[in-house]
């Protein structure tokens, strides 16, 4: 039998306990054959469980104090529990992100093999342009991108106790330190540094298993079948189509009771999906979605709005003149 595993750094300030009290009331009522729910947390997230906050130790089954080195700030307080969270447990698990909804039986990730997850943005590196980012950071600590053109992402990881698994999360933690020269650490670039180094050690899991709502991803095939869905509650406002990137809906977490939005999300989490306008079914408007050009415009929106607007009126005269020119 499977434990399921969370990480949780949390403070008043962020809605990280509320992702994670949410994510676990899916899993036990999709999962009910999860042997346990076990969550890590560091010392400064401990003492903030009272009062409201305390709800998530009636929720999970477990809440274990890891000590954290005290230098390291909440980010990376998270990552040394992620790397580390291996020795916590005693049995096979299931690693979950706190920013999901499960929605079906994650015992379904179980096979012969050590560890196991999904490909980032559901897609080999060869069919999407990396981001600059994920290159400048593997070529900042002289990693590699992927082994066997596979980058996978970390929010959902199967896990067998082998030997082979325990030297894996010894690399990834031993890894993941020496980021920590960079100022900012990169956890999932040392984990498929770690893939690389064993020689493909990751089996690639079904997309169903963490399905990733995200604009440059193509987790949209998945949801239908999904038993995990991961929204990305920490991207930028406007960038995650799924209703729990409403921060003022996850506040209700700590509620005794739940509002009916909030409720209807956690009995049909396949359906939440009001705040989206859009189905991008059409290569055409995929391709100028991962452009520069609309990365220039994105910016521009963002932190320029007068520019923006004067942009935005100068293509609304070309569209104009290009309109009078096809009537004629």
């Amino acid at each position: 039998m499977l434990n399921a595993l969370y990480v949780l750094v949390s403070d008043e300030k962020d809605t990280y306990l509320e992702q994670t009290i949410l994510s676990i009331e899916s899993l036990k009522k999709a999962s009910s054959g999860v042997g346990g729910v076990i969550v890590l947390v560091d010392q400064s997230t401990m003492d903030t469980l009272t009062g409201r906050r305390a709800r998530i130790c009636r929720v999970a089954d477990k809440i274990i104090k890891v000590d954290v080195p005290d230098e390291l700030d909440n980010r990376n307080r998270s990552r040394f529990l992620k790397t580390s969270m291996y020795q916590y447990v005693d049995n096979d698990f299931v690693f979950i992100d706190g920013d999901t909804i499960v929605c079906g039986d994650v015992e379904q990730a179980k096979g012969d093999y050590d560890v196991a997850a999904v490909l980032d943005l559901h897609k080999q590196l060869s069919e999407y342009p990396p981001s600059a980012g994920m290159l400048r950071r593997a070529k900042k600590c002289g990693f590699h991108v992927a082994y066997d053109d596979k980058h996978f992402n970390s929010g959902f990881m199967y896990v067998r106790k082998s030997e082979k698994s325990k030297e894996f999360f010894e690399q990834w933690h031993a890894l993941w330190k020496e980021t920590l020269a960079y100022g900012k650490t990169f956890d999932q670039t040392s984990l498929n540094e770690v893939n690389f180094r064993m020689g493909g050690v990751i089996h690639e899991l079904d997309g169903i298993f963490n399905c990733q709502i995200r604009r440059y991803g193509t987790g949209l095939q998945f949801v239908n079948r999904a038993i995990v869905i991961h929204y990305f509650a920490s991207n930028k406002a406007g960038e995650v189509p799924y209703d729990l990137s409403d921060v003022d809906l996850l506040r209700h977490a700590l509620d005794d009771e739940y509002p009916a939005n909030l409720q209807g999300i956690l009995d049909n989490p396949k359906a939440a999906f009001r705040c989206a306008r859009y189905v991008i079914a059409d290569p055409v408007t995929a391709e100028l979605l991962e452009s520069r050009t609309f990365s220039c415009v994105n910016f521009l929106r963002r932190k320029c709005h007068i520019l923006y607007a004067f942009v935005e009126k100068c293509l609304g005269f070309i569209a104009g003149i290009s309109r009078h020119f096809r009537s004629n």
